[in-house]
């Protein structure tokens, strides 16, 4: 079926090697004017800073890697709370279980907390009311989540899975290899100590500057635009 497209286009240049011909390579976006700086979700944790993880419930997102590295720094880092919101389905109920025995286990049920998923429109505040984002995925096609977190201003700690090496940058966030709790541990630990505030502003400028929806979509347009006059 490819071999009949005019054109193709992939989202990274990973997704580009296992597609035949030469795509056109145009990331994702994200709408900058919604997922922006401004009033913050509620969590209920009082004047804790939070570190959030957010997404599916379950092993493919690395969750348990999250769980571990927040089992093992928290006691230090009194200040924070960790946040994990997403959709635990049922065929993941037995891994769910699984993640608060370990939260159990290190005493720290009041400070790792599960959330329900947030509808769509509810989202950006709750990106608003993080100090750092956590991504620990195994394995993603791109991967929009720490997109939408830089962009609301909220530096982020990404494994090196999908796009993530391309708009997580040393100004804004680390990248850690994937599968590995004592590297998430280590990069989260160390951004505790640096200045989350400015890390997330220079984070949304390079989101605005290169990751915008509008980019995406003039991209997308060019492209149409080209076909046409060839055709």
């Amino acid at each position: 079926m490819t071999r009949r497209c005019d054109a193709l286009v992939a989202t990274t240049p990973i997704n580009a090697t296992v597609m035949p011909g030469t795509p056109r390579i145009i990331p994702h976006g994200v709408n900058t004017d919604t997922f922006s700086p401004g009033p913050a979700h509620d969590y209920g944790t009082g004047t804790q800073k939070l570190i959030g993880c957010f997404g599916r419930v379950r092993p493919m997102k690395g969750t348990h890697h999250f769980v571990e590295a927040m089992c093992r720094l928290l006691p230090d880092h009194p200040g924070y709370t960790a946040i994990i919101m997403g959709l635990i389905t049922p065929d993941n109920a037995e891994y769910g279980d699984r993640l608060r025995a370990r939260i159990r286990q290190a005493g720290l049920e009041d400070r790792i907390l599960f959330k329900d998923e947030l509808p769509l429109t509810e989202m950006p505040a709750a990106y608003r009311a993080l100090s750092l984002y956590v991504t620990p995925s195994r394995l993603e096609g791109f991967g929009l989540t720490p997109l939408e977190a830089l962009s609301t201003g909220v530096p982020v700690v990404a494994t090196d899975v999908g796009a993530f090496r391309d708009f997580v940058s040393q100004d804004c966030g680390e990248i850690v290899a994937a599968d590995d709790p004592d590297a998430l541990t280590a990069a989260i630990t160390a951004m505790l100590s640096r200045d989350l505030p400015a890390m997330g502003n220079a984070g949304r400028a390079r989101v605005i500057d290169q990751f915008g929806l509008s980019r995406e979509a003039d991209a997308l347009v060019a492209l149409y635009r080209e076909l046409l006059a060839e055709s």
